[in-house]
């Protein structure tokens, strides 16, 4: 067995933790709430049938002090929404402005998707576009379990694919996190300067950290539950984590260039297909910028790399 895989020591945390607790407990939870029905969407037809909806994103980990702060002035606020009504293809965009969380004008972004457009991806190997929005570190607004139900799902997709792909049946949480943030990374190689914002230099950093953890022991626990895995802990000498190991079977990888080009490109097509559903949008200096961070982080990342070692090393 690989030690190198079953300890991750940036990511695993000594202490008891209990996100359920502290999930939904914010102070300012509740003009988070303001602002997301202010936007409008809670009464369009989507929105009169959301499940759930979470703030997510940069925005999400940044907030802290009782405060939200962002990470550029141009920075926009991020929702996810899961809801029964989405025509074709099953997701959707809607785009608002708000002053309810700055003191400027932001612009509020509201991916809206159906439960099984989300489980379409769950159930492909290739697909991962609305899968990176759910694992991202996120504050519920619309009902907390059904965000946490989903994002432990999408979780444990990313966990049996990354082991897939390496042909590494035996992880612990640690290494299944570790997993996560690889396998976001091999479908967006740009966004390594934000996962690093995300769980190394933002104010609450060490949190992200533990929840990234905590949601991929539950992932773990899952898929035991739906005998996908096994808990084989017993067996080890003296693991510093719960040790598992994952059925991943009825998943075939290729080559990895084939398959990541694969990957990359549904990526980028699933992007611009909703985006094009949701009536498109002009290519606004807002957006000038965004894509000017996103080329720039390429820059950094000229090899394309997607180990961990990007953002913890």
């Amino acid at each position: 067995m690989n030690r190198d895989v079953l300890t991750y020591p940036p990511l695993r945390h000594a202490e008891p933790f209990a996100p359920l607790q502290d999930h939904g407990g914010y102070p300012l939870t509740q003009k988070l709430r303001e602002a997301y029905a202010a936007t409008g969407y809670p009464s369009t037809p989507q929105g009169r049938v959301t499940r759930m909806a979470a703030l997510r994103g940069s925005t999400a980990v940044f907030y802290t002090d009782n405060r939200f702060r962002f990470r550029h002035v141009k920075s926009d606020i991020d929702i996810v929404a899961t809801t029964d009504m989405v025509g074709r293809p099953g997701a959707r965009y809607f785009f608002y402005a708000s002053d309810l969380l700055s003191p400027t004008l932001r612009e509020v972004d509201i991916l809206c998707f159906t439960p099984r457009r989300l489980e379409s991806e769950l159930q492909d190997p290739f697909r991962i576009f609305l899968i990176t929005k759910m694992i991202q570190p996120g504050v519920p607004i619309v009902d907390r379990h059904e965000y946490e139900r989903r994002k432990i799902d999408a979780m444990a997709a990313l966990i049996v694919r990354g082991a897939a792909r390496r042909e590494q049946p035996f992880i612990t949480p640690s290494g299944a996190a570790r997993l996560i943030i690889e396998e976001d990374l091999f479908a967006e190689p740009w966004r390594w300067l934000s996962l690093r914002t995300y769980y190394r230099e933002a104010p609450t950093a060490h949190r992200q950290r533990a929840l990234l953890t905590w949601f991929s022991h539950q992932a773990l626990d899952g898929l035991v539950a739906s005998h996908a895995a096994q808990n084989v802990t017993a067996g080890q000498s003296a693991p510093p984590e719960l040790v598992y190991e994952l059925d991943f079977s009825s998943i075939r990888y290729g080559p990895l260039l084939a398959d990541r080009t694969r990957v990359m490109a549904g990526f980028i097509y699933d992007q611009f297909n909703i985006l094009f559903y949701s009536g498109g949008r002009s290519f606004a200096p807002d957006q000038a910028i965004r894509f000017m961070m996103k080329a720039a982080s390429l820059s950094r990342n000229p090899r394309l790399r997607f180990d961990a070692d990007l953002i913890f090393g």
